[in-house]
């Protein structure tokens, strides 16, 4: 009887020790669950926070697309500017009396070569949304001849066939008054397309100079005072 006593009591405190160690566990397991928890919530907050990095940079983007395109914009304009002060100085090598004009200078020879069909309605638009028309002698033949001239910042094939169609339009518009009309474009920089394009429709490419920088001119003079 006593030997059974000993027994029921050993197992009992093996079933106390093991309520221990279950409750051990079990406290470990909320703890375990907790730490889970707010890791969660720290990845939940991390990921709203990079939500929010995502849009404002989505924001920044767009906002440096359109001060891109605005920027491109303004130097084409610009540029457009300038080629029409310097045609002369450009167009100089090879035409004499070379007089720069816009389109609505020549409105009245445009019109009446639509009134008398030699130009279609397409046409005359296409060439008023020309850049610029230069027209002169040609220094060896002494040709009366025309350009139309496409004018960017970074001329492309599209500014060469432009330049091209429109100068078989200014052709016909100044019709028994010129030789020859040719396509020019105008451009700081051109691609390779450009490039290749001008050669196959025989389009004057002018790569010119870019534009002067104020604030170099200022750094030159004022390295010129130190030295």
């Amino acid at each position: 009887m006593e030997r059974v006593e000993a027994q029921i009591e050993a197992l009992t405190q093996r079933v106390n020790d093991l309520t221990q160690r279950m409750e051990r566990v079990e406290a470990q397991i909320e703890a375990l669950t907790q730490q889970v928890q707010q890791l969660t919530q720290r990845v939940d907050d991390l990921t709203q926070r990079m939500e929010r990095v995502e849009h404002q940079i989505a924001l920044l983007v767009h906002q440096v697309r359109r001060n891109t395109n605005d920027i491109g914009m303004l130097k084409g304009a610009l540029e457009e500017l300038r080629a029409f002060e310097k045609a002369a100085a450009y167009f100089g090598r090879f035409l004499r009396r070379c007089r720069p004009y816009r389109p609505y200078h020549l409105i009245e020879k445009i019109e009446a070569a639509l009134d008398e069909g030699r130009i279609s309605p397409e046409e005359r638009l296409d060439l008023l949304e020309a850049d610029l028309i230069v027209i002169g002698r040609d220094v060896l033949s002494n040709q009366a001849v025309a350009y139309a001239v496409e004018v960017s910042w970074r001329g492309d094939r599209q500014d060469v066939e432009r330049a091209y169609r429109r100068a078989q339009v200014l052709e016909k518009v100044l019709a028994g008054e010129i030789e020859q009309a040719r396509g020019a474009a105008w451009a700081i920089l051109f691609t390779e397309g450009a490039q290749e394009t001008a050669t196959r429709l025989q389009v004057q490419l002018l790569f010119v100079e870019p534009p002067a920088r104020p604030w170099e001119d200022e750094e030159e003079g004022s390295s010129g005072l130190l030295a």
